[in-house]
């Protein structure tokens, strides 16, 4: 009787405690579940109060936005608005790295607004961040490749919404995917080169090109099918400290093929580098 007793007490018992760790459960929401709403909320797109970026931005999301629903606010308004989980933002921002001095590049993120409280369920993070440009005398080669950066971001936002792998893996990891070059013919722009890369005379035979600046970007431009073209991001005056990242896109569909950085400080540390070379060559049959 005692032993009955004991185990009919003992189930009480789970049976009382599974409720409490059900629901404790619930409340556990990965990346994926808090973009689920990506597609309904309004994303407000920052304007930065330069012009010539502002009518290019503003051109270029009425022309390719898609994902969401959009409007064009000001960065008083984001200000005051930041911090309510009813919106997503896509801003043009400076990003300094730990231990910069200064800003060293411009990045185009997407972010869930929401409050600053990590313990908060709905507290804002940042989807993704495209980096794209030097923060100071960029080249402007910013305004070519800006169509991308934004097919790029939606694109990498309806597939968190579906893979926590891509949201939570960020753009290096959804980039990474040399083998989808067979069949394509990639270009790097001279610029983008460091000049540490002795190159090699197999990459012709793989359909890799190292070819001048003008002439990549008119690939790009016109977007030649079946053509991938070179973009890196690195500060004007790099410190110790400093990144280089470094991108390929394809021409046509703007597909984010490689996203990598590395310390861009010591001399000849920006652009691709021949270990860049030989893992595309690798994965690359023609």
């Amino acid at each position: 009787m005692k032993k009955f007793l004991y185990i009919s007490t003992l189930i009480l018992a789970l049976f009382c405690i599974f409720p409490i760790c059900a629901g404790a459960q619930a409340k556990i929401t990965t990346r994926k579940v808090k973009l689920s709403d990506f597609g309904t909320k309004v994303t407000k797109v920052v304007l930065t109060g330069s012009d010539i970026y502002d009518q290019a931005l503003r051109a270029e999301i009425t022309r390719r936005w898609h994902a969401s629903p959009y409007e064009f606010i000001s960065g008083g308004e984001y200000a005051a608005v930041r911090n309510s989980d009813k919106y997503y933002f896509l801003l043009t921002q400076d990003s300094r790295a730990r231990k910069e001095s200064e800003p060293g590049i411009t990045v185009l993120s997407l972010e869930k607004g929401g409050p600053d409280d990590p313990k908060a369920p709905n507290e804002t993070f940042e989807v993704v961040s495209m980096p794209l440009c030097a923060a100071e005398d960029s080249d402007g080669r910013e305004y070519l490749f800006l169509p991308a950066m934004l097919d790029i971001i939606q694109q990498f936002a309806l597939d968190a919404m579906q893979s926590d792998r891509v949201g939570y893996g960020g753009l290096g990891v959804y980039a990474e995917s040399p083998g989808k070059l067979s069949g394509r013919d990639v270009y790097f722009a001279e610029s983008d080169v460091s000049p540490d890369v002795v190159p090699d005379q197999t990459w012709e035979a793989r359909s890799i090109f190292i070819i001048g600046d003008s002439e990549a970007d008119d690939i790009f431009a016109q977007g030649k099918e079946n053509a991938v073209v070179s973009y890196t991001v690195t500060p004007t005056a790099p410190e110790k400290n400093s990144y280089c990242y470094r991108l390929l896109i394809s021409a046509d569909t703007h597909e984010l093929f490689l996203c990598r950085r590395n310390r861009a400080g010591a001399a000849g540390k920006a652009g691709f580098q021949q270990a860049d070379f030989k893992f595309i060559k690798a994965f690359k049959k023609k």
